[in-house]
């Protein structure tokens, strides 16, 4: 072989290697980086499909990949003055905190767009059924029994997501002459 040929070759490997490494690069640099910290899980996805639920820690993920992160803390809803109405026809405001943690990321993802908010949702609904279902006199006696049957009933409602704590934190009724105007829950 002759020189000018040898350099000819030597030209094509050279171009060959730096297209090689310009697309390397430009893949490379369309990766982009989620960092999951350690209260959170991560839910990978590679075009659509659940791949793997990820621990905490920094990933670089490409075009067709994504990363759902699910915070596993215990999180706090409450209502503050919700109107609800006895089985006797009493109007009570109810306020109510409770506490939820996700216990299954990818239950939670395929069960609900804002599992927080459909919390909420559920809590208060579930609240208004069971004050709709007992007399004024009985849910007063029996809140606490209540917040146990509303938090059995509720718990399972939402997939991979659990209610850790429930309280009525305090029920007012309008003036009735024989009772003080806006007691707590719980009191005579």
């Amino acid at each position: 072989m002759n020189d000018s040929a040898t350099i000819g070759v030597a030209m094509s490997v050279f171009f060959v290697a730096l297209t090689g490494l310009c697309i390397y690069l430009q893949r490379h640099q369309r990766r982009k980086r989620v960092s999951i910290l350690d209260f959170q899980k991560g839910l990978k996805y590679q075009q659509g499909k659940f791949i793997e639920l990820l621990q905490p820690g920094v990933y670089a993920i490409s075009q067709n990949e994504n990363i759902v992160v699910m915070d596993m803390r215990v999180t706090p809803i409450s209502f503050e003055r919700l109107s609800v109405t006895t089985l006797d026809g009493v109007n009570l405001a109810a306020s109510v905190t409770a506490k939820v943690q996700v216990t299954d990321p990818r239950l939670v993802v395929s069960a609900s767009r804002n599992c927080i908010q459909d919390a909420a949702v559920v809590l208060r609904d579930s609240l208004k059924a069971a004050v709709n279902s007992v007399d004024e006199a009985e849910l007063r006696k029996q809140r606490t029994a209540l917040e146990k049957k509303l938090l059995e009933d509720i718990g399972q409602k939402i997939p991979g997501l659990k209610y850790v704590t429930l309280t009525i934190t305090e029920l007012t009724v309008p003036v009735h002459p024989e009772r003080p105007v806006g007691f707590a829950a719980g009191q005579a």
